[in-house]
């Protein structure tokens, strides 16, 4: 039989696994829809031959504008890379939102095409986690890769 205490403790890891699951839907409210602009100081992070190779922008800060849908599809370009098959969705519950745990909503999606011309790699999955500041997105954009998940660029770089 299971002593009080560990039953206790198995409900509430069950009751704290579905808040944080309990995005009761995964669009986005449609205040979020809508045009935002920033630059960004951006590095791009490469494998060769078993080092890492950095590649920053001459021509920082690039330029980010984005879209979003009342549905959360997201269209848009960082630098010259323009977003594909890219959605925002909400990133957490109300429970996660008072305990400051991840950030209110999410970007996935890839970049197709060269952010800026001395990038070495012309397409790349990201993630944007970000919340609403003042109507602006404050987050940071992270590349997504083989060599695992590197910050590209984070709030403000501009």
């Amino acid at each position: 039989m299971y002593s009080p205490s560990r039953l206790f403790f198995v409900l509430i890891a069950a009751v704290i696994s579905t808040s944080f699951l309990s995005c009761k839907t995964q669009i986005p409210p449609a205040e979020i829809a809508g045009l935002y602009q920033d630059s960004m100081q951006l590095t791009l992070r490469t494998r060769e031959n078993g080092k890492w190779i950095f590649t920053e922008a001459t021509n920082n800060p690039v330029f980010m504008q984005l879209t979003i849908s009342p549905d959360g599809k997201v269209q848009g370009n960082v630098g010259d890379a323009v977003f594909e098959e890219a959605i925002c969705r909400t990133n957490r519950g109300n429970l996660g939102r008072k305990l400051h745990i991840k950030t209110d909503y999410l970007i996935i999606g890839t970049l197709k095409g060269s952010i800026f011309p001395e990038a070495p790699v012309t397409e790349m999955e990201i993630s944007q986690p970000f919340n609403l500041e003042a109507g602006n997105i404050h987050g940071t954009l992270f590349q997504h890769g083989n060599h695992g998940v590197y910050p590209m660029a984070g709030p403000g770089d501009d």
